[in-house]
């Protein structure tokens, strides 16, 4: 809860920064901030999670110092049933957030963002009920955990139509690394909207931490791969994308679909 918190009083503190430098009229022409907040929803697991980038000494396309605000909350089942289902049971219940300071070089078309800072995540686990009851207090393992984290983020128009991104990320909380890509081609644009179509995939490998104070764990990994829909049109930035995730805890694949809001301003 304290995480959540701080997460909200950084972002809040963020807005008011932006707020103030536009009062000021002294910042350099062109958005200074922008944000992100993407839906996820695979079956009985769906997630929110939000990012605000604060480009501190000129316009947020160029070169120069960032502050990066991080969050997300989370919930999965303890059966397939779907979050939005009668039948479902919430089995999980997580939370982070992160804090970090980087720069942005411009190389022509290549672009590349490389932070630095602290990250924090919080986790409540039911303990086994077969009755199914009510999340008691004295059923409820928590942690929550406190570490460094590093990420790179490259974008990169590879040709005039065809653009790509990737980022990669490691943090010490429960040794987790992530890697995601994604590449499409701009099938339709003009001076206001450019429409592109492709495909992304991810890939995360996390340390386990189980209940009952076990907290040796294993490696697990979580991959997810399909189609990709990007529409920009002016300070706008949407997604929408599906397909299937594989996790090494589960048996079976699942379909995901995801929706990306970012807003320049």
């Amino acid at each position: 809860m304290l995480g959540v918190v701080l997460h909200f009083a950084l972002t809040l503190a963020g807005v008011a920064a932006a707020v103030v430098s536009c009062a000021a009229g002294e910042a350099a022409r062109g958005p200074r901030f922008e944000t992100y907040v993407t839906v996820d929803y695979a079956g009985r697991s769906a997630a929110v999670a939000d990012s605000t980038v604060w480009s501190l000494f000129g316009p947020i396309d160029r070169e120069g110092v960032r502050l990066k605000l991080d969050g997300l909350v989370g919930v999965s089942g303890e059966t397939d049933a779907g979050v939005f289902s009668n039948e479902f049971y919430a089995q999980r219940l997580g939370s982070g957030g992160s804090l970090s300071a980087g720069y942005q070089a411009n190389r022509g078309p290549l672009w590349i963002k490389a932070y630095a800072g602290v990250a924090y995540a919080t986790r409540m686990d039911r303990l086994f009920d077969a009755g199914h009851v009510a999340w008691d207090a004295d059923r409820l393992e928590r942690n929550s955990q406190f570490g460094m984290i590093a990420s790179l983020d490259v974008w990169w128009r590879v040709a005039d139509r065809i653009w790509t991104s990737a980022n990669a990320s490691h943090s010490q909380i429960r040794d987790t690394t992530s890697l995601y890509g994604r590449a499409a081609y701009e099938i339709y644009r003009d001076d206001a909207i450019r429409l592109s179509l492709g495909a992304e995939g991810s890939f995360s490998s996390y340390a386990e931490i189980f209940s009952e104070g076990d907290t040796t764990g294993r490696n697990e990994t979580y991959a997810k791969a399909g189609a990709l829909l990007n529409l920009r049109y002016g300070a706008n930035d949407i997604s929408l994308s599906g397909g299937g995730v594989s996790a090494s805890e589960e048996k079976d694949y699942r379909a995901y679909a995801t929706l990306s809001v970012g807003r320049k301003f």
